[in-house]
């Protein structure tokens, strides 16, 4: 099937390979900026997708299990369709990849770009694309099936998945049991669209794997009866499904029973849809892979060779040494598995090193947050980079540890546990001075999005700014709790500061003026001051939005400049109730206020997002990322940028 791209549309051509490709059966399914194309024949293509494997076959242009590539190296992924107690995926083969959605842990497939794949699996339900994207409401006439073959091999789950589904059918006669063996069906969609309940078994049970086995029914609007994932609610919404043990009969037929008779079908129908609505929108094969697309930093791609060519699993184990590798890393993972089972938790510990202003160390906190929200283990902070807990300063600019002054709910380590951590318990002064550093990683070599921090190692030292408002967003109400400073302990000139604040109303703008260090000629090269005509700008632009009449409340580590040379026809207070030592007691002055014009301050960007007012209008410097690459991402998608 031959797609044509239109000139201008921003098009992103993404080539599928399968191990199933067949030019008879391709298509072509446009989701967003991103145009998914199957067929083999394709060679006007931005992006390679690898489900599996390839074609035993030459299809297209895939010859011989080997695909020369139209597009960089840097643009590739490969999806993996099995779990690991099923099959392994050589390392030769997944290292030819700048990408790998997959259901396998980093220890048992490293990658620098691994990504767990929730949901990266194709449905099976027999639906085409279209039909899964607007899918109706199907008339349920029918109480509950289930879908289970009559595999029974003891490598995985499907003999304890066998005995639970044929216990269940034995006591559930209204039950009805499709599967290969049992009773073929032409369709899965047959099995699932009359029916309200239905039993999912999966056939290998550990975090993050998931399958069609519980997309399915999802998609086709059944109450689930579920055994896999155990942190599948995490994602999806709890009452979505009802869990049910695997090694448990009797207690899986107490539940299913129990709920039957409860209605719980009806009860949870609000449940299901919005489960369905994430199965669609988020968590699905096109919804991954083009997350990944999007989110791609060309800059920081592994992979610099600008084209060359993806080889076959097959193809590659006709090497000895890989074929000898293969077989090692098989026989350390069965021997492994074999000795101490599957791993299932991914515990641990990370830390998160604090440094530099107040404004960067609330970053780097809202990160840890982030992580204690995606990575099971204990997440602290350490604060060993401040003079007061025997850090040297390694910048012109003084600091020292702000965030004392907070409710913060992460525990804080002693700096010298992050030492052994990083150089080992054994002369860890004779490994720092060699520079024999282990666990610590910099943000800088690190892929992070949201779908990669569950891939980090499971001891971890982290270090960076990670000036990223994704990164905030989606603990905002964790933050909201645990940046907050008791009201009642705030001396006089505070008070009546804040009252003044609220006496302004909807016109209450909190105004920051950076100077200070940004004038040293080393920072001025990548920041840079803001100059008068952004800030008469930005007034511009906020009295075009706001009705109330507005007054500014100007903070600034350089006061005496501006109350000389700040100029504005609107009515404005010069905030001088807190020295530059005390900068948590203006971030909670700056936070009451309505609206914000910040400057490329990471200060001010802490004083504008902790704002609560619905109608809520933020100016921001456009400068900021523009002369700092570092600061991509930084400001948030509903702020103006000036």
């Amino acid at each position: 099937m031959e797609y044509s791209r239109k000139e201008g549309s921003g098009e992103i051509l993404v080539k599928v390979i399968t191990p199933s490709c067949d030019d008879a059966y391709d298509y072509v399914f446009k989701l967003g900026a991103c145009v998914f194309i199957s067929s083999a024949s394709c060679r006007d293509y931005d992006w390679v997708v690898v489900y599996d494997d390839f074609p035993r076959k030459d299809m297209g242009s895939v010859v011989g299990e080997l695909e020369k590539l139209a597009c960089p190296q840097s643009h590739t992924i490969l999806v993996t369709q099995e779990p690991p107690s099923i099959k392994l995926y050589p390392a030769c083969y997944v290292r030819q990849f700048e990408y790998v959605l997959t259901t396998h842990s980093p220890e048992v497939m490293p990658h620098p770009r691994h990504l767990y794949g929730e949901g990266s699996l194709h449905w099976q339900a027999g639906y085409s694309l279209e039909e899964a994207f607007s899918m109706p409401d199907y008339a349920k006439t029918k109480e509950i099936s289930t879908v289970c073959s009559a595999k029974q091999m003891r490598h995985t789950e499907h003999h304890n998945r066998f005995s639970l589904v044929s216990y269940l059918a034995k006591h559930l006669p209204e039950m009805d049991w499709y599967g290969r063996g049992v009773k073929e069906i032409a369709c899965k969609a047959e099995a699932l669209g009359p029916y309200k309940y239905h039993v999912a078994v999966e056939n290998c049970i550990a975090p993050y794997h998931w399958t069609d086995k519980i997309s399915d029914p999802l998609l086709a609007h059944c109450l689930t009866f579920y055994a896999g994932d155990p942190r599948l609610g995490e994602i999806l919404p709890p009452e979505s499904f009802i869990p049910i043990p695997l090694h448990d009969p009797e207690e899986a037929l107490r539940i299913i029973r129990e709920a039957v008779a409860n209605n719980e079908y009806e009860k949870r129908e609000p449940y299901i849809k919005e489960a369905r609505r994430l199965m669609i929108g988020r968590y699905n094969f096109y919804r991954q892979v083009e997350r990944v697309i999007l989110g791609h930093d060309e800059t920081k791609a592994w992979h610099r060779r600008e084209h060359g060519e993806l080889a076959g699993r097959h193809r590659l184990r006709r090497n000895p040494l890989n074929m000898l590798r293969q077989s090692y890393d098989f026989s350390c993972y069965r021997l492994r598995t074999r000795l101490f089972g599957e791993k299932t938790v991914h515990g641990g510990e990370k830390v998160v090193k604090l440094s530099d202003g107040l404004g960067n160390q609330m970053f780097q906190y809202a990160f840890a947050k982030l992580l204690e929200k995606y990575c099971p283990g204990q997440v602290k902070l350490d604060v060993g980079w401040f003079p007061e807990f025997g850090g040297r300063l390694r910048c012109a600019t003084p600091r020292s540890y702000a965030l004392g002054q907070f409710r913060l709910s992460l525990p804080v380590v002693e700096p010298a546990h992050t030492t052994r951590l990083v150089y080992g318990s054994l002369l860890p002064g004779l490994w720092r001075s060699l520079h024999l550093r282990r666990n610590l990683y910099k943000e800088r070599d690190l892929y992070l999005t949201e779908q990669s921090l569950t891939s980090l190692p499971r001891v971890s030292v982290l270090r960076g700014f990670f000036q990223k408002a994704a990164f905030a967003e989606p603990v905002r109400a964790e933050l909201l709790r645990d940046f907050v400073v008791d009201n009642s302990t705030l001396d006089e000139a505070n008070r009546a500061m804040l009252e003044r604040i609220a006496a302004a109303g909807d016109g209450a703008v909190a105004v920051h003026v950076r100077r200070g260090d940004y004038l040293n000629p080393k920072n001025s090269a990548v920041f840079g001051v803001c100059p008068p005509e952004y800030y008469a700008e930005a007034e511009r632009r906020l009295q075009e939005r706001v009705d109330a009449p507005l007054h500014l409340f100007i903070f600034s580590d350089d006061p005496d400049w501006v109350e000389q040379n700040y100029a504005t026809d609107l009515p404005f207070t010069c905030v001088r109730v807190n020295t530059v030592e005390n900068p948590v007691q203006d971030l909670n002055l700056m936070r009451h206020c309505r609206h914000a014009i910040i400057a490329n301050s990471t200060f001010s960007w802490w004083g504008a997002w902790l704002m609560e007012h619905p109608q809520r209008v933020v100016v921001a410097p456009r400068l900021w990322a523009e002369r700092n690459p570092e600061a991509r991402g930084i400001l948030p998608q509903d702020w103006l940028r000036v």
